[in-house]
């Protein structure tokens, strides 16, 4: 297997940080996930970049004009040629990415900003990811003494409230849903922040005392919201010490964690890379089978069975913070 799927040759990376033609004036620009990104199309709840005018970005993102995207029953359709990948969200945009540098955005004549918005800074974050020989994982982490933890779990099992609440007791939350890990010269990962929100339901973020409505709904008809979480003072990476996938419930005898380790951990954080189904189209299973190896080599990895319910999440987080300050 070629080194370059864990580490970018110095080619590599000077041809990854050539600007992309066309960026710069009128672009809006950002920096998440270890990336600097110029926009055509502003992307809501990021903090705009001031020092920069976007020529030297990492990813380029234009807009073409509305087509009709028909609607196919709301399925997906993902492409993959030689140049790149399109990504067709129907009845809301068509998203060209090529080489993870350059993303093509052509909407849906009638499609909402924030559902565009919506999917470019997930799929489309996945597939630059991709392209780029990162490695997503679909988790929320916390940074705990300059070291980033994070969780795993399928949608619904609670990672966003945890670290919701785990950021309620001071430590600072790194990112929600995705967490983007690279892996330095060494093959040892680190995290970068990502979105400055977390995605709760209304419930959870009323539970942590947010006004539902002051905040800016994930996407429209659902009563889902981003809800702030302070800034990190330093961009990172930051090194990725464990990874808790969460289990839902626990019985009165079984351990609140149980470490995992060898082949199953790797197994784990297959399952639980972000998007992992364009990976085959893609060509690039190999990759993510080298990526994970390196994860479950150099951070502790363990299941987290855990009660849920807000009558004893305070509890549960207890137990975790103990865990924690182990070894």
């Amino acid at each position: 297997m070629s080194e370059n799927f864990l580490t970018p040759t110095p080619e590599t990376i000077q041809a990854e940080s050539q600007p992309v033609t066309g960026s710069g004036k009128g672009m809006h620009c950002y920096h998440v996930f270890g990336l600097r990104i110029a926009s055509a199309l502003p992307l809501r709840n990021l903090a705009t970049l001031l020092d920069t005018s976007g020529a030297d970005a990492d990813v380029n993102i234009h807009i073409t004009a509305p087509e009709e995207i028909p609607d196919r029953e709301g399925r997906p359709q993902f492409d993959v040629d030689e140049n790149g990948v399109t990504l067709t969200m129907h009845g809301t945009a068509r998203y060209r990415v090529e080489a993870g540098r350059r993303v093509t955005v052509t909407p849906h004549h009638s499609a909402s900003e924030r559902k565009i918005v919506l999917f470019l800074l997930g799929s489309v974050i996945g597939i630059i990811c991709h392209q780029r020989r990162l490695m997503p994982l679909h988790a929320s982490a916390i940074l705990v003494n300059g070291r980033a933890i994070a969780f795993c779990g399928h949608s619904g099992i609670g990672k966003s409230t945890l670290v919701s609440h785990l950021a309620a007791r001071g430590h600072a939350m790194l990112c929600d849903d995705v967490c983007v890990v690279s892996l330095d010269a060494t093959h040892r990962p680190h995290a970068f922040p990502g979105l400055p929100t977390a995605r709760l339901w209304r419930d959870a973020a009323e539970q942590l005392g947010h006004d539902c409505g002051t905040l800016d709904l994930v996407v429209d008809g659902r009563d889902k919201y981003h809800t702030p979480r302070p800034a990190i003072s330093a961009s990172g990476p930051f090194p990725l010490d464990r990874i808790y996938m969460i289990s839902d419930g626990r019985g009165n005898d079984e351990p609140p964690f149980v470490p995992l380790k060898g082949v199953r951990a790797v197994q784990t954080l297959m399952n639980e890379t972000y998007r992992k189904v364009y990976l085959d189209p893609m060509g690039l299973f190999g990759a993510n089978v080298a990526q994970t190896t390196q994860i479950a080599r150099h951070a502790q990895l363990f299941t987290m069975h855990r009660r849920h319910g807000y009558d004893v999440l305070a509890a549960e987080i207890d137990l975790l913070e103990d865990h924690l300050e182990q070894p």
